[in-house]
């Protein structure tokens, strides 16, 4: 038995057993939990070598004795340990390498595999320690201003760092950049000086060591106030050159073995590693040190290192790096010191290492945060926890070394690392020993290692042999790993097997797996006692099968009642029947409870064969031939139960109603015998067939006549009809705007039944203008006596008794204003009509009343008209390679005109030609051919209906030739399209066709044009002039134009680029592609193919919508075809005479800010017709009209009434104007008793009187509400607890009161000395906790400076003029304690009459010539225009062009002084400031009448530049402490950071001002500003933008503004005509908007914003930050976190746009007052081992513990608390006992027997779930809040008795045999239900059995009824009159007899298991059919047959009609003779307007 176990657990495996090491040395390796057992007899008989290696358990368990099992350990040496270094013990000043910081410094690891050794690194910052500090300094031209700054830096920083030690030396070195180009400008006058001429520097250089580290800092300050800035030409320095240098070159710098600094100090970037190609330096950086004489002397020959080289060589060389400016380092080296982060050299290969710190504060870490600790100061000391790990040997066996060294220090640990590869017992072997086969191996740790040629397990074979060197592998079964199936030896590859204690138990087999002992068992039998074993398995007895034989073949087990196996419906498996047929079961498969019954079951077989119906009639033979079928006269002649027995006799009902009778019976040899009386029992009944053929031909009679009689009125009324409408036809002449009984197609309903969500009421409206604003479900109530709420639904108003004449509800309405006829040119004038009178959209204008939220729908019609006229132009490429094609032009136009006349007679053709850019002047480009000179566009011939002067102007046209492929198109497509008179487009179709062979380009700069196309006509004589001069246009202008210009375009190109030109047609509407060929047919066909294509496209396109209005359509197109959304817009296949509709539908979500109309425009693309939309707001309510001033109802005349509401003068306010308003509240009163900006006033429990709550009484006189906002009560607190709901464990962690007081103010700290609970825990906790002393400081708010607003009046009185107020307060301080808010109000007040600076800034480029004089007269115009905002005004001028540089200007001298020449003006500049601010109009339309324009070469202007500098040159300019407001007019887009490069232009814009002269004079120099810089410079500067743009450049202006703050856009007129209205418009809507904006917060602190505008409009967020009205503003500031240093901090909140701000100074609460009055050395501190500071003791150095009750030495870790944590918890002790010297001493409980236990008291007896109120139930013990359960009880409270009495059936069975009784209780399954599973209302199962039974005994009928008394003895029946006399129990079941009656009873089962039966002797039986329903039936049903055939003929005459129509259509398109020859023509149309014509419905 010990074997098998062995065995089984082999199988298992382990990582030891897995390994199957063959040796000691790899068994150990194999994991840290193996041995290697080295006793020789071990083994025992078949085992493999690898057994010996086990884990040490298994080993022992197997029978090795701990003396012979081979384990060897690892271990951890220390072999140097000096003691951390003490400078203020060792006295005299020490070497840097003498000073020692982390300890030990030498160990050695012996490492076995998988196990960890661990050991431990003390790191502690020694005292007075070195420093190396090296200064390297950017001295680009940029850090001037710094070099100053750096010279007294020396003794300076000597001074500071005396503070941490008196050993530091300081050095400095300086960098610019590599000195060859592009970094450096190598001309000799800018080597020896790169500034400017006016600037004196010193020559470039790389990198310049300047003075080794030293101790002498005056020797610092000289050499460095020597040094002279230099200059470079890009931004990015060379410092990575000089970093690598300063680290790598250690002696020549004077590195020493101790902390080294290296502060890098630039105002710029980098460049690194791959920059240096530009250059043409390609080597990388060699990592070495390259300093001659102090210089870096290879880098033009090295290229800049990589980030990852310069962090190696910096890591190698323990250099600390700080990048910073030349401010204090001081406390940079502290954050950099005071971080611990160990390092390891690299692992050895499978070695791992890893961490755990245990810093400060008993604060621990693992993984790489392990590595670190922080906040460590002088004298702190940290552990680290170091476990190395190794997994195997390496390859060589060797000794491994590694260092560990901190970062930033020279010091490391070395770690050798020895790995235990082999065991001890391998230097102890045996060489020849005798027990490896005598002699033939060498015994090694208990195994035999064979010599050379021997192999075997004591090396018993000879390698000679055998075939194979593994023996074992002849012996291992299909080569598997057990050898002899562990069942045997292996000697010399022959298996031997065991031999077992039992003689007659053995094994057997080649490889002895097979046994006779392990076969299957049975009844605790070996096979069952019916077989032998062999091999394994069984071999059965006779009539035994199975595994086992456990399984016999007899069935005399299975036989049924009928002696047929399982019934015949399933087999007999093992004595058992397994039921098939899924309906029976049972042991014998004769239960049956969902069959219908044997009778039902055959009776439709019975019927077919019998009789030949039923519904098996048609598969009868197949179905139906499994029974033997005897026929019988009669039924008395049937088989009786005597005569056969297992009969069943059946009597069913055929589909005639007719009874037939059979009998079935099932014989001894499985065959079906089934007897059929041929008579039937038929009931008699009424005669059926006489009836039903009465009632059908009546019917049918009937249906025809009815039918005839409908055709001849049908016919009579149709011909009515149409007498009718061929009268009103004649008589139709009015519109249908005058027809008295036109109905408009559009309805417009309001739902009056509309509830939604209730956002009337919550808007809280306060006027009805604003109610009618929300939406079309809210109206106004304007009773002046109604108190609800005004603005709701009207229903709800009504129901409120708003009386309805006094409900406001305006409604949109849709008015057509024009709606001319769609135009008939046969009936309208024909030819005669002009194009612009042509008509096929109506109406043609409309105005809509909008109000917001509802949507206006009408309906445009579109009809395509007949004989349109169509304008044709062909513009051609003249190439050289359309030489044929031009050839097949010629004939086009007469072609053309011919092929398009069932299109139009009214056609028009025109022809231009195209080529290329003319570049360079050549006479004939085809030469030696012949051909004419280039051209770019030429209009050859406008268009005309002469088409034989078409052929004759083609016939004069030669082809060019050109340079690329590609040709100018686009510019000629661009000119034909905007030369409309050149061209003489009409307004009618417009067709552009485009032919050519080539692509298309678009890069005029390849040839040095740079100015974008204009989109201009520039024809002469009819030749495009300004090809030079202009680029390509884009392919977005491209589309713009032709849009714009309604041209629809083909592109007729060849093959080669048809995929080009499709991508093309793609973007541009309207156009489209063909292939042209050689053929001249194909072009003709070509442009009618692509018309026909383009004109059956109907696409409507609207113009720019206004803000807030959205518009859908949804389209009717032909053959009933709708669609919606995008494809709404548009119908396809619209022929000429086709009429389609739109419905378009317009919503508006709101009121534009003007309350103005607008006009939007819908057009059919293609077409020049469009339709005009008036849009008209509804914003106001018409009673808004009617408002009374001075109204008696507003207080006795303080208000106007108006809308039932009183709007109050200046100085009241109220509802009712009752309150007389202060200058500092706001107007909506209702704001103060709104709590927290809610939507309830009062809190919905009081009323605002005058801004104040008056609170509502309770009825419960003891129940009252209270608070400023009356949110108080004392009736609805929480009744089951007063205890606050937070968790208080996030208070109870901390250990001091300041750290406590940082958490939130929520937690409090209780300073009592004798205090033993949690010291840090809620307030109210505290002093429950019986804490008297508690400190719990609160943030507050105290205003310093609060000066009233300025009152102008007295303002104006005062000499001198004070400083304007319109904010305050002015200054506040604010004491914050973390996590609460403190909040303060900040009231602005726009000043009256308040200055305004206005600066306009003019881009004077050549296009704005006529802008520039209506200019002039801005000065006085706008002082006139602005009288009502200020009488002080002062207005300067400024103006911009560009970049003295190419490509913005043109360089050439000629046109550097006069850049529009042949024209004439003023020399190109950036920015000229032209006049100073100033109150003198005069003075300013002098200066500006003096400018001129200038010119430049690209669009975009240089007007970030001019903005930038008119924003810091504050003193040039003149800005005064006002309203400063900047105007910019241009017409054209704006260059950015970036652009500038294109000039050569690096530098980035560096935000001063550069003004000299009033010239911008570095603007070649700097590039321009990026777009944050210039908000930042705008904001900082307090100045408001005006964008007085172009339209064209709108939609950019605005994206800016979006960015820039208080900025706003204004479209400029053409010549700025309207630019003083643009000014007031844009100055109105930017001041009447209030943006707060605070300066740059400190760390953890927020600040959050709340608006109260006017109109009660308040807002949070970002929209608190403002307000559109202005009023007062509610600010919360809130800290999270104390800062590090614990200051205070200062920051400022501005109103945005003006100079005013508020200085709010933050005052931190990071410690408790009780801090301040600590007692030193204190006997409440284990007689004086600490300071006693706010009820606790804070421990002198070396102790430890609550009271410093704990001397340091005696513990690892400084916080004992440690050892009291339970899991590295928070919780000391489980919050359950004391630690005492990191031991827990667990609290006592009041009641003795409840107690705490445990190692951290976390356990507790008296915590336990409870039952019925008792602890466990009452039925077991609590131990560590887990009970333990009583016998026979169970559950987490032991309340689940095991106990299952009461889960017994009456028939004693628990829970009846269907369910499981768990906790006492049944849990039933299947269909069963009841309290013990007796209850199954779905089972039919007995009712059907005890049927027959019943039917006998009570009614002597039935199956049964001969074998009653012998078959239905199991059961005492008792019979009742009637159902409902029979007994209330669950049990009732319902059979039908075999006369078709329902007869009822019940049964139960007694607790003798006797059976009670009740049944009712009263029958249900059914009556005979009814006559009357039946033909009532037929009758209905052959009337809808009959209305049917009705339908489907009316629909087949419909569908008849309607293609004799279209027959009769076609054949009139096909009639070749003129209707006006043929005398008996008439048309076959006729046109009619139905005077009854209502539109759709």
């Amino acid at each position: 038995m010990r074997s098998y176990l062995c065995l089984d657990y082999s199988r298992d495996g382990n990582e030891c057993t897995k390994a199957s090491a063959q040796s000691c040395g790899e068994c150990i390796q194999a994991g840290e939990k193996c041995g290697w057992c080295t006793d020789e007899d071990f083994l025992k008989q078949g085992e493999q070598k690898s057994t010996r290696c086990d884990e040490i358990e298994a080993l022992i368990k197997k029978g090795c004795s701990k003396a012979n099992i081979e384990n060897p350990r690892g271990t951890v040496s220390v072999n140097e340990n000096r003691s951390l270094t003490d400078r203020s013990k060792d006295g005299a000043k020490l070497k840097p390498e003498q000073i020692t910081q982390i300890q030990p410094q030498n160990l050695t690891l012996d490492l076995r595999s998988g196990e960890a050794q661990t050991f431990n690194l003390t790191f502690r910052r020694a005292e007075d320690y070195p420093v190396d500090l090296y200064y390297l300094m950017d001295l680009s031209y940029s850090m001037k201003d710094d070099l100053e700054n750096v010279k007294n830096l020396g003794t300076d920083l000597m001074v500071e760092m005396q503070k941490i030690t008196s050993d530091f030396r300081i050095g400095f070195g300086s960098f610019v950049e590599k000195t060859v180009m592009p970094y450096i400008s190598t001309t000799p006058a800018k080597l020896l000086n790169p500034c400017t001429s006016d600037q004196n520097c010193t020559s470039p250089f790389s990198y310049k060591n300047v003075l080794n580290l030293t101790y002498n800092g005056s020797a610092f300050n000289t050499l460095v106030s020597r040094q002279q800035i230099s200059g470079n030409l890009d931004s990015p320095e060379g410092g990575f050159d000089a970093i690598m240098q300063v680290a790598v070159c250690g002696d020549e710098i004077g590195w020493r073995d101790n902390a080294r600094l290296l502060v890098f100090s630039t105002d710029a970037g980098f460049h690194f590693a791959g920059d240096g190609k530009l250059g043409g330096i390609v080597l990388p950086n060699d990592g070495k040190c390259h300093l001659q004489n102090n210089m870096y002397t290879m880098s033009h020959y090295y290229d800049y290192p990589s980030i990852a080289h310069l962090v190696q060589k910096l890591s190698e060389n323990n250099i600390q790096t700080i990048f910073a400016v030349t401010e204090e380092f001081q406390p940079v080296y502290q954050s950099l010191s005071s971080e611990v982060i160990l390092e390891n050299t690299r692992l050895p290969e499978g070695v791992s290492i890893s961490y755990i710190s245990h810093c400060k504060n008993g604060v621990s870490e693992k993984g790489e945060n392990g590595r670190k600790c922080s906040n460590i100061s002088i004298g702190d000391q940290v552990i680290f926890e170091v476990a190395v790990t190794a997994k195997g040997c390496p390859s060589n066996g060797k000794s491994e070394t590694i260092k560990i060294k901190p970062l930033g220090f020279t010091e490391e640990v070395k770690i050798v690392l020895n790995f235990i590869c082999e065991c001890e017992c391998h230097a102890h072997g045996i060489p020849n020993s005798q027990n490896c086969s005598n002699g033939n191996g060498t015994l090694e740790c208990g195994a035999c290692r064979c010599n050379e040629r021997r192999i075997g397990r004591v090396c018993e074979c000879s390698k000679d042999e055998v075939s194979t060197e593994d023996l074992d592998a002849n012996c291992r079964m299909d080569n598997g790993t057990d050898i002899c199936s562990n069942n045997g030896d292996c000697v010399c590859g022959t298996c031997e097997c065991k031999k077992r204690d039992n003689p007659e138990e053995r094994y057997s087999g080649k490889f002895c797996e097979c046994d006779n002992f392990n076969c299957d068992r049975s009844n605790n039998k070996l096979c069952g006692g019916h077989g032998r074993c062999e091999c394994r398995k069984c071999i059965c007895d006779a009539n035994y099968t199975g595994s086992a034989c456990d399984c016999s073949l007899d069935t005399s087990t299975c036989l049924a009642t009928n002696k047929q196996i399982c019934n015949g419906r399933g087999t007999c498996e093992c004595g058992a029947c397994k039921c098939t047929d899924s309906k029976f079961q049972g042991p014998t498969c004769e239960i049956c409870p969902t069959c219908p019954g044997v009778c039902t079951e055959h009776k439709d077989c019975v019927q077919c064969r019998a009789f030949g119906t039923g519904d098996k009639k048609e598969t009868c033979e197949k179905q139906c031939s499994y029974f033997n079928l005897i026929m019988k006269k009669r039924k008395d002649e049937l088989p009786q139960p005597n005569d056969q027995p297992y009969i069943n006799h059946c009597k069913e009902r055929d589909a005639n109603d007719c009874w037939f009778f059979f009998t079935y019976a099932t014989k001894n040899d499985s065959t079906v015998e089934v007897h059929v009386a041929e008579e039937l029992e038929c009931p008699s009944g009424p005669d059926i067939i006489p009836i039903v053929a009465g009632v059908v031909a009546g019917i049918v009679l009937i249906g025809l006549a009815l039918l005839l009689i409908w055709k001849l009125l049908m016919i009579i009324h149709d011909r009515r009809e149409f007498a009718k409408f061929e009268k009103e036809k004649m008589n139709a002449k009015w519109d249908t705007g005058e027809n008295p009984i036109y109905k408009s197609a559009v309805t417009t309903v309001v739902n009056p039944k509309y509830e939604g969500n209730n956002v009337c009421i919550s808007a809280n409206a306060k006027t009805c203008g604003e109610c009618i604003q929300i939406g079309p479900q809210c109206a106004w109530c304007k009773d002046p006596g109604f108190k609800p709420s005004r603005c709701d639904d009207k229903d709800s108003l009504e129901k409120a008794g708003c009386n309805q004449l006094g409900i406001e509800n305006p409604q949109g309405t849709v008015t057509i204003d024009k709606n001319k006829p769609v135009t008939n040119r046969k009936t309208d004038g024909g030819q005669n009509l002009r194009p612009d009178e042509i008509i096929q959209i109506q109406p043609q204008k409309l105005t809509l009343n909008l109000r917001s939220g509802e949507s206006q729908k009408f309906t445009l019609t579109f009809k395509r008209g007949e004989d349109y006229p169509i304008d044709l132009y062909f513009l051609m490429d003249l190439s050289d390679s359309m030489q044929s094609n031009l050839e097949n032009v010629k004939n086009l136009g007469t072609e053309l005109a011919k092929a398009m006349q069932h299109i139009t007679k009214d056609l028009r053709i025109g022809f231009g030609s195209l080529l290329e850019k003319p570049f360079i002047p050549v006479k004939n480009p085809c030469f030696p051919n012949n051909c004419t000179a280039p051209f770019s566009y030429i209009n050859v011939l406008s268009l005309t209906d002469d088409t034989a002067l078409f052929t004759q102007e083609v016939s004069k046209q030669k082809t060019s030739g050109n340079l690329d492929s590609s040709e100018a198109g686009f510019e000629a497509i661009i000119q034909a399209a905007v030369c409309t008179e050149v061209i003489g487009w009409r307004n009618g179709i417009r067709l552009l066709v485009f032919s050519t062979d080539a692509g298309f380009a678009g890069d005029g700069k390849l040839g040095g044009i740079v100015r974008p196309n204009e989109e201009k006509c520039h024809l002469e004589n009819n030749m495009y002039t300004k090809s030079n001069y202009f680029d390509t246009p884009t392919i977005s202008q491209l589309v713009d134009t032709l849009k714009d210009n309604n041209i629809q375009t083909i592109f007729a190109v060849t093959e080669q680029f048809r995929d080009a030109y499709q991508e093309l047609s793609a973007q541009i509407p309207k156009s489209a592609v063909g292939s042209q060929s050689i053929n001249p047919s194909s072009v003709v066909q070509l442009i009618i193919d692509a018309y026909n294509s383009l004109s059956s496209e109907v696409i409507l396109e609207n113009s720019k919508l206004p803000a807030g209005v959205s518009i859908s359509y949804v389209s009717h197109c032909k053959n009933g075809v709708s669609e919606k959304g995008e494809f709404g817009r548009k119908c396809s296949s619209v022929s000429i005479g086709d009429e389609v509709t739109f419905d378009i539908e317009i919503t508006a979500t709101g009121c534009p800010s003007n309350g103005r109309s607008e006009t939007i425009k819908i057009k059919p693309l293609g077409f020049s017709e469009e339709v005009e939309i008036i849009l008209n707001f509804i914003c106001e309510c018409e009673c808004h009209k009617d408002g009374i001033p001075n109204s008696p109802e507003c207080s006795g005349g303080h208000g106007t009434l108006e809308c039932g509401v009183c709007r109050c003068n200046k100085g009241q306010s109220g509802r009712l104007c009752e309150c007389s308003q202060d200058e500092s509240l706001t107007d909506d009163l209702d704001a103060y008793c709104r709590m927290d900006n809610g939507g309830d006033i009062c809190s919905n429990n009081g009323e605002c009187v005058c801004g104040t709550c008056e609170c509502k009484k309770r009825d419960n006189p003891e129940e009252r509400y209270s608070g400023k906002f009356c949110e108080c009560d004392n009736f609805s607190c929480d009744r089951s607890s007063n205890r606050p709901c937070g968790d208080s464990k996030v208070c109870n962690s901390k250990q001091t009161c300041g750290e406590c007081i940082q958490i939130g103010p929520q937690c409090a700290w209780c300073k009592d000395p004798g205090f033993k609970h949690s010291r840090c825990d809620y307030n109210n906790s505290l002093r429950n906790a019986g804490c008297i002393d508690i400190e719990n400081p609160r943030g507050k708010v105290t205003v310093n400076k609060d000066k009233p607003f300025t009152n102008r009046i007295i303002y104006e009185s005062q000499t001198p003029k004070p400083e304007i107020i319109q904010i305050q307060p002015q200054k506040l301080t604010l004491n914050l304690r973390s996590g609460e808010s403190q909040k303060f109000t900040l009231k602005f007040k726009r000043a009256e009459d308040y200055s305004i600076d206005l600066y306009f800034l003019m881009d004077l480029s050549n296009s704005m010539q006529s802008n520039l004089e209506n200019v002039k007269n801005l000065g006085t115009e706008l002082a006139k225009a602005m009288q009502h905002i200020t009488k002080n005004l002062r207005i300067g001028f400024g103006s911009f062009l560009e970049k003295l540089v190419m490509p913005f200007i043109m360089m050439t001298p000629k046109y550097l002084q006069n850049p529009c020449f042949p024209n004439d003006c003023s020399a190109p500049f950036s920015y000229k400031h032209v006049l100073n601010l100033t109150d003198n109009g005069t003075l300013f339309a002098q200066e500006v009448s003096k400018q001129k324009t200038s010119g430049n070469l690209d669009s975009p202007e240089a007007g970030f530049d001019a903005i930038m500098q008119a924003a810091v040159c504050t003193e040039v300019i003149g800005w005064s402490n006002a309203t400063r407001l900047l105007v910019f007019s241009t017409d054209a887009g704006f260059h950015f950071a970036g652009d500038g490069k294109l000039g050569g232009v690096v530098h980035p814009n560096d935000g001063k001002c550069h003004l000299e002269n009033n010239m911008y004079t570095k603007s070649n120099y700097f590039d321009y500003p990026t777009i944050s810089q210039l908000v930042d410079t705008l904001s900082n500067n307090n100045i408001q933008t005006i964008f007085a743009v172009t339209e064209q450049f709108r939609d950019l202006y605005e994206e800016l503004s979006t960015l820039i703050p208080k900025s706003a856009v204004g479209t400029l007129s053409t010549n700025s005509s309207n630019v003083i209205q643009l000014i007031i418009d844009a100055y109105n809507s930017l001041s009447s908007e209030v943006i707060l904006e605070n300066s740059k917060l400190p760390a953890n602190v927020s600040i959050s914003y709340i608006s109260h505008c006017k109109h009660g409009v308040s807002g949070s967020g970002e929209k608190g930050r403002k307000c559109s009205n202005i009023s007062i503003g509610d600010e919360k500031i809130m800290v999270t976190e104390c800062p590090s240093e614990g200051k205070s901090e200062t920051i400022r909140i501005n109103p945005l746009g003006f100079n005013e701000s508020v200085e709010i100074v933050l005052n931190f609460i990071c410690e408790c007052e009780c801090h301040k009055d600590r007692i030193l050395n204190s006997q409440n501190c284990s007689n004086g081992n600490g300071t006693l500071e706010c009820g606790i003791c804070r421990c002198n150095e070396g102790r430890l513990g609550r009271l410093c009750e704990c001397s340091q030495a005696e513990f690892l870790t400084d916080d004992l608390d440690a050892n009291c944590r339970m899991n590295n918890g928070t919780d000391i002790c489980s919050n359950n006992g004391e630690c005492v010297c990191g031991m827990c001493e667990c609290k006592k409980r009041d009641n003795p027997v409840e107690r705490y236990s445990g190692k951290f008291c976390e356990c507790d007896n008296f915590n336990c779930d409870r039952s019925n109120d008792k602890l466990c139930g009452g039925h077991g013990r609590c131990e560590c809040r887990k009970c333990i359960c009583d016998a026979n009880y169970t559950g987490n409270a032991c309340e689940c008795p095991l106990d299952t009495t009461t889960c017994l059936a009456s028939n004693n069975l628990v829970c009846n045999g269907h369910g499981t009784c768990e906790c006492g209780v049944c849990k039933c399954k299947d269909q069963f239900e009841g309290p013990t599973c007796e209850i199954c209302p779905t089972c039919s199962r007995i009712c059907t059995q005890y049927k027959d039974c019943v039917e006998c005994q009570q009614f002597g009928t039935g199956s049964k009824k001969q074998t009653c008394g012998e078959e239905c003895k199991s059961f005492s029946l008792k019979p009742v009159n009637t159902k409902e006399e029979l007994p209330k129990q669950p049990n009732h079941c319902k059979e039908r007899d075999i006369d078709d009656c329902w007869f009822f009873f019940t049964y139960t089962i007694k607790n003798d298991d006797k059976i009670e039966v009740h049944v009712a002797e009263k029958k249900e039986c059914p009556s005979g059919p009814d006559i009357i329903p039946i033909v009532a039936g037929m009758v209905a049903g052959i009337v809808l047959i009959g209305l049917a055939l009705l339908l489907i003929w009316k629909l087949l005459m419909v569908i008849h009609d309607r293609r004799e129509f279209a027959k009769f259509e076609k054949e009139k398109m096909n009639a070749r003779w003129d209707t006006g020859d043929n005398p008996i023509y008439k048309s076959a149309v006729t046109t009619v307007m139905n005077p009854k014509y209502e539109g759709k419905s």
